[in-house]
This record gives structure tokens, C-alpha cells and sequence, in this order.
């Protein structure tokens, strides 16, 4: 039998911890440009999901399932670290799994028109419950809720910094995502900027996830340096 190299969980954690980094930056550089290039296209009015649409919406829908596949890959690798100090809870992991299927799940069931996009196609009832809609509210509910539950963790190992920072993510994206049901599905004064109330939401949840990822390199090289440096 072959056996795996000394150490190779805690290689692989790392790979996948940098896809996590990786993911929500570029996740949130993809709408950005997108967004500021497409003809027709309002982005402090309009969801970022309208993006998947057209002749250019694969590259939304490849943003989707990238952001989405890498996410998964860094529950992962949370789990496999052999170092313990600043994980993740299990239900911590299985919420931001949760998260990354909610993406793949937001690129497979893109949404409808919508909000006079694209230009001069009709867009559906906002009263009606599409797939889309459905794995938007897994994808924004889980990650609120891995959110709040780091902060717990952090609260109860002492650490009030980081537990303060994740406890104002998970309600910046509760109240984020209230207010973007509101101004998506009726027409009143938040219709106007809902674009922009859901790009601030996204900009505080996914950039929390990505200093959880760097939160859990740093500890990881750290659980490898040498006693005497540590």
C-alpha cells in the first residue's frame, strides 16, 4: 500500500485556504467590471444576479460557480487543519459549505429579466419564487449564520475583536438582505439604490470571509514554525 506523505492534510488545508481567499475578491471584481460595462445595465439599481444574463452572462455565472466550488473547498480545508486555535465551529463549516452551494446552486438556476434588464426584454412576477431566489437566501442566510457563529466561538476563547467583527457581519447581511427583498420585489424609495444595498451587503459578507480565510493561513504557518519562534 502507498502511503500518503507526512503532513499532506495540512498541505492540502492550505490550497484550499488560499482558494478562499482568492474566491470573494475576485467574486466581488467580476460584478464590479461587469457591472460598469454592460449597456443598459444599472448597478445601484439592478441585482448583481441580472449580470448572468445576455451574450456575457457566462461570465457572471462562471463567477458564481467559482466563488461558490473555492467556498466549499475552504470549509474543507477549516476542517482538515490540524491546528485548532481560531477554527471554525463544525456547524461554522457546514454553514459556509451551505454558502458555496447557494452560488453553484445561483449559476445553475439563473434569474429571470428583470428591472427593464436586458433592455427591452419583459421581465417575470417579483412575486414569483424562482430557484434563483431560493439558493440567493441559502447562500445569504448561511453565510450570516457562520458569521454569528465564529463570533460566538471568538467571544468564548476571548478573542472580542474578531468576535465583534463577525458578530456585526451577520447582521450588516440579515438587515443587508431584508432591505434587498424589499427594494427587488416592490417598487418604493429603496428600488432606486437596492443595486447598491446588495453590492455593500456583499462587500461586508464576502470580505468577512475572506479575513477568515486569512485568519486561518496565519494560524496555520504559525502551528509550523519552529517552538522557538512562536
Amino acid at each position: 500500500m502507498v502511503r500518503a506523505p507526512a503532513g499532506w492534510k495540512d498541505r492540502l488545508a492550505r490550497l484550499l485556504i488560499l482558494g478562499g481567499i482568492v474566491a470573494p475578491p475576485l467574486f466581488v471584481l467580476t460584478f464590479l467590471v461587469e457591472g460598469a460595462i454592460r449597456p443598459g445595465y444599472d448597478p445601484v439599481r439592478l441585482p448583481v444576479s441580472l449580470l448572468a444574463l445576455t451574450d456575457r452572462g457566462w461570465v457572471q455565472t462562471v463567477s458564481f460557480l467559482v466563488c461558490g466550488v473555492l467556498t466549499v473547498g475552504l470549509a474543507v480545508g477549516l476542517g482538515l487543519r490540524s491546528d485548532p486555535r481560531g477554527a471554525l465551529p463544525r456547524l461554522g463549516r457546514f454553514l459556509v459549505v451551505a454558502f458555496g452551494v447557494g452560488l453553484i446552486g445561483a449559476a445553475v438556476f439563473p434569474t429571470g429579466p428583470g428591472g427593464g434588464y436586458p433592455p427591452g426584454v419583459r421581465g417575470s412576477s417579483a412575486d414569483d419564487v424562482t430557484p434563483h431566489d431560493v439558493a440567493t437566501l441559502v447562500a445569504f442566510a448561511s453565510l450570516a449564520g457562520a458569521a454569528l457563529i465564529a463570533a460566538r466561538t471568538a467571544f468564548q476563547q476571548g478573542d472580542r475583536r474578531w468576535g465583534a467583527a463577525s458578530a456585526l457581519t451577520g447582521l450588516v447581511v440579515v438587515a443587508g438582505f431584508a432591505l434587498m427583498v424589499i427594494a427587488f420585489s416592490t417598487r418604493n424609495d429603496l428600488s432606486r439604490i437596492g443595486g447598491l444595498i446588495q453590492r455593500l451587503t456583499i462587500a461586508v459578507g464576502w470580505g468577512w470571509l475572506t479575513v477568515l480565510a486569512l485568519r486561518a493561513a496565519r494560524a496555520s504557518r504559525i502551528a509550523h514554525l519552529p517552538s522557538g519562534l512562536t
